[in-house]
């Protein structure tokens, strides 16, 4: 890399979408440029692409985009771009690259082996944008001078990791109000003295401890299509109003924790999920609108939030908005309920909703539900059947863990994703049937379901995790479809009733250990016509091996 100053890019073509592969990147909702194929020296990267008659922004350059293109000179990012991916200019013959402030991630070998002008700045690296040659951080070899060094104040953005090794001498960096992007950051990067009491700040992101113990800010806005970063205010404890505007998707652990002079929160209407503990401690926090695209409440979002009022009904605590108060399911009424009939409008249980409901035996779910959050049944060991209403798309990990008496649960057509240890140790459990749209059964999914005598798999499955039926003792056969590609390790380790087992081909990848312990005897039938390099599991001992077995059509 090279330091001189980058000389401005004037007016450039705007390569065509068709010189670059396009990956969609589902986080972002956009496509990021892959390969690039053009002829092109100097170019702007297009802003939008056209897929099949739908615009999407452009939100990243791949892993190894323009490695080894070493006709490339000169590019210009537009301002959708908001991650730079490994090895995507090394080697090649970059050098001058403008980007805007709402890139916040960018790899550290994303420039490695070129002449690319940076602009270096008290052993701070920045890329520059076509106004601002302090514009993006990206950078540092701060170790490498005991520790010191200090932010340009012209700094707009700064990327994920950009200022580790900053505090090896236990110091943090002065913060710059001219910062509108801020990565993924060590819980106390920053030094605020700077900043004026009562400070109010406008983001097009935030990342994990962006803002950690601001006790300076008074309210945040923040404007963003990625999630909100752990720990991204905690702390802030003079935090009193954050508008989180559409765009924002999720808000991440622990991003509110602490800030107890918080009393106005506007919620994102594209907000889909509210992680752990993220209002903990946010005792002024006395109402909390809910936006209807919510269908996830982590663990103890709320805890400590001694004036929030929670709408009651039935045996239940409810949060939601105006139109719909009870939007999703937060805790119930107490842990010694017997029966509970979720209100007809709700649209999500909350994590650990009934977690611990040891004497729960009857609880009626609602054709509006659309989500069970992670260990939203955990330890409720007397419930012994449940229905998931059609409509229900996830269902959380340890959902229905040690749920004990748990003999049957039929799983919606509507699923999507089944967490792992979702069903772990439902020992009383007798059959499963998966449904068409799943594709994946995570890790330990049914690990102790030692009653299951019949798991029933659609075609539409592609992976079964680790462990997922380990120690199902009463399993006696298994029928892989031909969709699936891999069984993780030890998936029916301990099926010490297991006999019969088939396998197509289109399985590649087992794992160790995954037909160990298994029954003594037994018929193994293999569509392939050998053992398959991917296979790292042994055969059964005194089991009979069928290689090219032809399945039934």
């Amino acid at each position: 890399m090279s330091s001189s100053e980058p000389t401005p890019a004037g007016e450039l073509p705007i390569a065509d979408a068709s010189s670059f592969t396009l990956d969609y990147y589902e986080e972002l909702d956009g496509y990021i440029v892959g390969d690039y194929r053009g002829k092109l020296t100097e170019f702007k990267i297009p802003s939008k692409v056209n897929i099949e008659g739908e615009e999407y922004p452009v939100v990243g350059i791949a892993d190894y985009a323009f490695y080894q293109r070493e006709n490339v000179r000169r590019v210009v990012l537009p301002d959708t771009v908001r991650f730079i991916g490994d090895h995507s200019f090394s080697y090649s013959g970059i050098t001058d690259l403008y980007a805007t402030p709402s890139l916040f991630r960018v790899h550290e070998d994303a420039f490695r082996g070129t002449t690319f002008n940076y602009t270096n700045s008290n052993y701070v690296y920045y890329i520059p944008s076509l106004t601002n040659p302090y514009c993006v951080a990206f950078y540092n070899n701060f170790s490498a001078f005991g520790g010191v060094g200090d932010l340009n104040e012209q700094c707009e953005s700064v990327t994920d990791g950009a200022l580790t090794g900053f505090d090896a001498l236990g110091g943090r960096m002065t913060f710059t109000p001219n910062l509108v992007s801020i990565g993924d950051c060590k819980a106390n990067t920053w030094d605020y003295s700077k900043l004026p009491e009562g400070y109010e700040g406008t983001y097009k992101h935030l990342g994990s401890n962006a803002l950690y113990g601001c006790t300076k800010i008074a309210k945040v806005s923040l404007k963003d299509d990625y999630p909100m970063g752990e720990g991204a205010l905690s702390g802030a404890s003079n935090l009193k109003k954050a508008n989180l505007e559409k765009g924002v998707t999720a808000i991440g652990n622990e991003a509110f924790k602490g800030c107890k002079a918080l009393t106005d929160i506007e919620m994102s209407s594209s907000l889909t999920d509210i992680g752990d503990n993220v209002f903990s401690g946010c005792s002024s926090l006395a109402k909390l609108n809910l936006p209807d695209t919510l269908v996830s409440i982590g663990d103890g979002a709320f805890t400590d939030c001694s004036a929030l009022t929670l709408n009651a009904y039935e045996n239940a605590f409810y949060l939601g908005n105006e139109n719909n108060p009870y939007l999703g399911l937060v805790k119930a009424k107490d842990t010694s309920i017997t029966s509970c009939e979720v209100a007809s409008t709700c649209r999500f249980l909350a994590s650990s909703s009934f977690a611990q409901c040891k004497k729960l035996t009857s609880i009626s779910l609602p054709d509006s539900l659309k989500a069970i959050g992670k260990s939203a049944f955990y330890y409720a060991s007397a419930l012994s059947e449940i229905a998931i209403p059609d409509g229900v798309t996830a269902i959380g990990n340890s959902a229905f863990s040690r749920c004990s008496l748990l003999t049957s649960c039929d799983l919606p057509d509507s699923l999507l994703t089944l967490g792992t240890r979702a069903f772990y140790y439902c020992s009383a459990l007798t059959s499963i049937e998966f449904p068409e749209y799943l594709v994946k059964i995570e890790e330990e999914t049914f690990d102790h379901c030692e009653k299951l005598t019949e798991a029933v798999f659609s075609a539409g499955l592609e992976t079964m995790g680790n462990s997922a039926f380990t120690y199902c003792r009463a399993l006696t056969s298994i029928r892989i479809p031909s969709t699936v590609k891999s069984i993780g390790k030890n998936c029916f380790n301990s099926c010490s009733k297991l006999s019969e087992i088939f396998i197509p081909s289109s399985v590649t990848d087992i794992g160790v250990l995954a037909f160990s312990y298994v029954a003594s005897a037994g018929n193994l039938y293999c569509e392939a016509s050998a053992k398959p390099e991917g296979w790292k599991c042994d055969i059964p001992k005194g089991w009979s091996v069928h290689w090219g077995y032809t399945f039934d059509s």
